[in-house]
């Protein structure tokens, strides 16, 4: 059961904050859903933190961190944990442009109670690159938005079978709302969109999935 294969392209909301300060700090929080196409939608909560430091005015340097579980909504009794960690770098082109590139790796264990031997690890990492734009609309008030395509390889391990390895490709569209509501701390919201599609050798079709993301953070700047 290929439930999870997932890419996920929105290399934090980093590189819309950091036009703020040298460094920063945040907590997120966010809510995902997933449809995979297979056995309808599933989805968590997620925590996370991260980080920026911005090299000089033009180079950024940011990463994340963000884990959750998954509970199965049918009778299979499917248990999903996640962790993922991700790592890039943006170029500033113009004052309110960025583009980046980065490298994420993300875990799945997948468990069945009912049946042990249904149980795997799933790995699946990729580079990713993207465009961001940011746009103040009021004095503490800053929208963003942001798009991305990754290039992915995925291995599944259980213990009754070979490791089965998948190539493939995701798109990840993601826009939100950054308010500066005490000096040096900002509260994020925002939404995002992704879409993965996955080759496995030795399966006749391909897979694909889509999920959307809710977020709430808040950053602290240096």
């Amino acid at each position: 059961m290929r439930l999870l294969k997932l890419f996920f392209i929105s290399f934090t909301l980093i590189f819309s904050q950091s036009v703020f300060a040298n460094s920063s700090v945040d907590a997120r929080t966010e809510y995902e859903t997933w449809n995979t196409g297979i056995n309808g939608k599933t989805s968590a909560i997620l925590l996370g933190l991260g980080g920026t430091h911005s090299i000089n005015q033009s180079w950024t340097i940011a990463g994340g961190f963000v884990t959750g579980k998954h509970d199965s909504n049918d009778s299979s009794q499917d248990t999903l944990k996640r962790s993922d960690v991700d790592v890039a770098v943006g170029y500033r082109l113009m004052p309110k442009v960025t583009v980046f590139a980065g490298y994420r790796l993300v875990k799945i264990d997948y468990d069945n109670t009912l049946s042990p031997n249904r149980s795997f690890t799933d790995l699946t990492h990729g580079f990713g690159a993207g465009i961001s734009a940011y746009h103040s609309i009021l004095p503490d008030i800053t929208a963003y938005g942001r798009f991305g395509l990754s290039g992915l390889l995925s291995t599944l391990d259980s213990e009754n079978k070979d490791s089965d390895r998948g190539v493939g490709i995701s798109s990840g569209i993601e826009a939100g709302l950054i308010y500066q509501f005490i000096e040096h701390t900002n509260i994020g919201l925002a939404i995002k969109q992704q879409s993965s599609t996955i080759d496995y050798r030795g399966d006749s079709e391909k897979w694909n999935h889509n999920y959307i993301r809710i977020g709430l953070s808040l950053s602290h700047y240096f």
